[in-house]
């Protein structure tokens, strides 16, 4: 295969994962999305537009704010539940808090479950309520009557008010019974729906969204070994070489880049025609600056892979193999660090080493296309 075919393929896949990896940013981090016809999964959510249809909505802290309008109907889940908007339909939410504020109009009916809620808007349907406290304030506006399972019911609701019925009369019955084993000593115990739990300090949506980074590199990393297999056995010849020779090369190179960006920044504000003019040039030697990263740190990951799989299994395995295993033992091996003290600041050293040995070694073989040697032994599969 041309070279120059190579390069096509290799652009065309890392502008796929770059479309792919700002979606998997936009949507997970740090506001989480994931979206599917009106179903979201989310860490903060705030609607302040019409959403047309129906919408479901799971994360952390749920909002409809003032401006926001869903057309359907509306499920909501989190720690905290707020709607000041409308809803044409049906409403069902459940959360620690709870809160429908004045000014809000849902047009359906409204099943809200938490610890504490709160409701003060217009609701046009049946209401069934459940939770450890229910605050029926003066500015809701209740059109049909309430069914209410609390430990503590607050209804300043004055004049011709809607009644509120106890929880085991109406049509609702079958629902509260149920999600009755979430209600235990006229407390609501939310269920824990896996949005709050921390690994290494990490929330989940983060840990999804570092794994799903993680897999996609591996998979980056694996093609690229297989399209260039004797460039990158260059590299790895070198690091295996001379790894404290490549650090000093690769933290002076860092530093030359660096130096260039601030050199280019100043230009451009000096004389921006001339800077313009050089543009660029600047954006072709970044991107053959970061394609000397990625390199490097494809090689690292295949060293690392062919170190663990050599202790492992006492056998040297196809380098495709390595560099997954690798990158995979990276990936474990950095949320590990992360459980100790001062584990952040230990990986962040630990990756400019590293980043640094890998640099240094594309540097040192012109992005591998020159051998330290001329024994090089490379096997692909």
């Amino acid at each position: 295969m041309r070279t120059s075919t190579r390069l096509l393929i290799i652009f065309v896949i890392f502008g796929a994962l770059v479309v792919i990896g700002r979606v998997i940013q936009a949507n997970f981090f740090p506001d989480v999305d994931v979206t599917s016809e009106g179903i979201m999964i989310v860490e903060n959510y705030d609607l302040q537009s019409t959403q047309e249809d129906d919408l479901v909505v799971l994360g952390d802290t749920v909002r409809i704010g003032d401006d926001g309008r869903v057309t359907g109907d509306t499920a909501l889940i989190g720690q905290t539940v707020d709607v000041a908007g409308r809803i044409d339909g049906d409403l069902t939410a459940l959360g620690e808090t709870i809160h429908i504020q004045p000014g809000s109009t849902i047009m359906g009916a409204a099943t809200l479950i938490g610890d504490s809620v709160t409701v003060e808007g217009n609701i046009v349907g049946n209401i069934t309520v459940m939770g450890d406290s229910v605050r029926l304030n003066r500015e809701a506006r209740l059109s049909e009557n309430i069914i209410a399972c609390a430990s503590t019911l607050d209804d300043t609701r004055t004049g011709d008010v809607a009644a509120v019925l106890p929880c085991h009369d109406g049509e609702n019955l079958r629902m509260l019974e149920i999600i009755a084993p979430f209600y235990e000593n006229g407390q609501f115990n939310f269920p824990d729906i896996g949005l709050d739990v921390q690994v290494a300090g990490l929330g989940t949506f983060t840990l999804l969204l570092s794994l799903l980074t993680a897999l996609m590199f591996t998979a980056f990393s694996v093609l690229i070994v297989a399209i260039f297999p004797r460039h990158i056995n260059y590299i790895e010849e070198a690091v295996a070489t001379t790894p404290r020779r490549l650090v000093i090369l690769g933290v002076l190179t860092f530093a030359l880049a660096w130096g260039i960006v601030i050199a280019y920044i100043i230009l451009l504000a000096a004389v921006p025609t001339i800077g313009l003019i050089l543009l660029p040039v600047i954006l072709l030697a970044a991107l053959i600056f970061f394609g000397m990263i990625v390199a490097g740190w494809i090689t690292i990951m295949l060293y690392i892979g062919d170190w663990l799989l050599q202790r492992l299994t006492g056998t040297i395995l196809p380098p495709l193999v390595a560099t997954a295993v690798g990158s995979i033992g990276l990936f474990v091996l950095w949320h590990i660090i992360l459980l100790v003290p001062l584990g952040f600041l230990v990986n962040l050293a630990a990756l400019v080493i590293i980043g640094s040995i890998g640099l240094g070694a594309t540097v040192l073989t012109r992005l591998g296309t020159r051998p330290l040697s001329r024994k090089t032994a490379f096997v692909q599969g």
